[in-house]
């Protein structure tokens, strides 16, 4: 079985960094959410408690909606 892994992945935008993640599929970007928080921190948080619990990508969205709502 193929797991999807995440990672955490940093955007310079207009005057701030960004962070995000990426969902990797056999080192292909299979779907990606820019933006996330400036909290360096809690986004990698987010992609620790992903790969950890192995979260399926007809979660990814919806988990990181409710992890910053």
């Amino acid at each position: 079985m193929v797991y999807i892994e995440y990672y955490l992945m940093e955007k310079e935008l207009e005057g701030y960094k960004a962070y995000g993640i990426a969902a990797v599929k056999e080192d292909t970007i299979i779907d990606y959410v820019a933006d996330i928080s400036v909290n360096k921190e809690k986004v990698k948080n987010m992609v620790i408690l992903f790969n950890r619990n192995q979260l399926g990508m007809e979660h990814f969205r919806d988990v990181i909606v409710d992890l910053i709502s």
